[in-house]
């Protein structure tokens, strides 16, 4: 995953993690990487768009892609 100036990534998926929304993971604020499972990708997306708004990222902003299942 890499992150926006701005929005800490490795904080995000921490709280994920705390969420039990992925398996694992870690990074830093620029960059990380997780383990999810594909029942979660929806959960794990729109977790991820509650805190971009939350910290009033513009959803048009939004660009989160799945790279590799």
């Amino acid at each position: 995953v890499r992150s926006i100036n701005g929005f800490d990534i490795g904080l995000i998926l921490k709280n994920a993690l705390d969420k039990n929304l992925i398996i694992k993971g870690g990074g830093h604020k620029m960059a990380a990487g997780f383990t999810i499972e594909k029942r979660n990708l929806l959960k794990f997306e729109e977790f991820v768009n509650e805190k971009m708004g939350a910290e009033g990222w513009p959803l048009s902003s939004i660009n989160l892609k799945i790279s590799s299942i």
